[in-house]
């Protein structure tokens, strides 16, 4: 009797045991792949930090470049204004100058329209007539 109940028990330990032994297999496999994976991403990460750098160092290059395209935008604006207004003054053109000021409070409370409207550096646009809001409307 004592001998059937080890045996049994024995028996029960031992499956436990070999589903254990599965389990831990099962476990390793598992490892193996995740740490596979993780290493692909890792290495996939690593290519992208590399790509990134790459296209950062290009970004400052392309900055540099706009800087410098910028300021030669200007330079030849510059000398195209000098050369027109050479032009200008050899056919006897009249040109004037104007110096706009900002609105005052005192318009800005009364709601008075900006009549003067500035169409780049060069030029300006000025409104046949402004309309001022009396003060004393509710």
């Amino acid at each position: 009797m004592k001998l059937t109940l080890f045996t049994n028990r024995y028996g029960t330990i031992k499956k436990e045991a070999e589903d254990k032994e599965k389990e831990l297999k099962s476990i390793k496999v598992s490892r193996e792949k995740e740490r596979s994976n993780f290493h692909k991403m890792l290495n996939r990460l690593k290519e992208q930090v590399k790509e990134v750098n790459l296209f950062e160092e290009e970004l400052e290059l392309i900055k540099e470049s706009n800087v410098k395209l910028k300021l030669e935008l200007k330079k030849e604006q510059a000398m195209r204004k000098e050369t027109y207004n050479a032009l200008q003054d050899k056919l006897g053109k009249i040109r004037v100058m104007v110096r706009v000021r900002p609105m005052l409070d005192y318009e800005l409370e009364k709601k008075c329209d900006n009549m003067v409207t500035l169409n780049g550096k060069t030029s300006l646009e000025v409104s046949k007539r402004s309309v001022c809001i009396p003060s004393n409307t509710p």
